[in-house]
């Protein structure tokens, strides 16, 4: 035991004594404000070593290790994505509550009227907005005439003066393991993982329609939206 003990300790001498050789050592790490290294540092945020008169280097008699910094935090992250936004307005100013690790939050929201009959049953309208545009289905032809079983674009529900009554988020299918490709707009035929946010967007309003004719308590609004989701590498969401 005495042995190992000395070839311990003279190890742990030999590595001392090269570190006061060598001087101190300090580490400098980079961080955005969220603590995500960034991939252009230096325009985002910038941390560099502290220094003062107690830092001195290593001597034979123990190791110092400097790991001082001083943080240079930017408010907005000059970071941009393709379409012009940047990372603080696709998490909607509220990076601790919602992520976007694809980068791919396109603003597709379902929203809802609801409006009851003496039994109860919701006879409101569902339609899909974009936040550029919006579209729906409307079995009675939103009260025009000649305008039945017609898809809208833009959905007479969006000029309203009355707020929804319900609106729901959407989710991202990426369809690693199905292969889901997006069947309308200018990026139709391209699979869900490399679908940008402006395929999903012209998918969303090029939605054609269904050619439903008849029996509205099934082939109604809401069945359009859901079609619509499943044809765009979305579906539907929390309730916001």
């Amino acid at each position: 035991m005495k042995f190992r003990s000395l070839i311990f300790v003279s190890i742990i001498s030999i590595f001392l004594t090269n570190a006061a050789h060598a001087g101190f050592l300090q580490m400098t790490r980079q961080y955005d404000y969220v603590g995500v290294k960034p991939p252009a540092v230096q325009s985002v945020n910038s941390m560099t070593p502290v220094t003062s008169s107690s830092q001195t280097p290593a001597t034979k008699s123990g190791l110092q290790t400097v790991a001082q910094f001083q943080s240079k935090p930017q408010i907005v992250p000059q970071n941009q994505y393709a379409d012009g936004m940047n990372l603080y307005q696709y998490c909607q100013s509220d990076p601790v509550n919602k992520i976007d690790p694809w980068g791919l939050e396109c603003g597709v929201v379902v929203k809802r009227f609801v409006v009851r009959d003496s039994s109860w049953i919701d006879m409101g309208h569902e339609w899909l907005s974009t936040g550029s545009g919006s579209i729906g289905f409307w079995p009675n032809g939103a009260g025009i005439p000649g305008r039945e079983w017609s898809v809208f674009s833009p959905d007479p529900g969006e000029s309203s003066s009355k707020a929804p009554d319900i609106v729901w988020d959407t989710n991202r299918d990426n369809g690693w393991f199905n292969e889901k490709k997006l069947k309308w707009g200018t990026g139709a035929g391209k699979k869900c993982c490399a679908a940008t946010c402006s395929d999903i967007t012209s998918c969303v309003l090029s939605s054609p329609d269904p050619g439903w004719r008849n029996n509205a308590i099934f082939n109604n609004c809401r069945k359009f939206v859901d079609v619509t989701l499943k044809g765009c590498c979305l579906s539907k969401g929390k309730r916001t």
